[in-house]
């Protein structure tokens, strides 16, 4: 799993979002580099539109999110 070295002191991972549309489509990838997946999933929140997504660190599922509440 790829691991981004930031400064002496701080590793950084790198995740992967995949969006879907309402009948389970794959519609789109964003990588994210981030040092938590509190922060990855932050920043999925700034990618993702109304349809579900998946966040993945390498093989390990961090967290499936489904439409976003109005």
């Amino acid at each position: 799993m790829p691991e981004h070295r930031v400064s002496a002191t701080t590793i950084v991972e790198e995740y992967q979002l995949y969006i879907f549309n309402r009948t389970a489509q794959l519609v789109g990838t964003h990588r994210l580099i981030a040092d938590s997946d509190s922060i990855a999933l932050a920043k999925t929140a700034a990618l993702r539109k109304e349809g579900p997504c998946e966040v993945w660190q390498g093989a390990r599922l961090v967290a499936r999110l489904y439409a976003a509440q109005r």
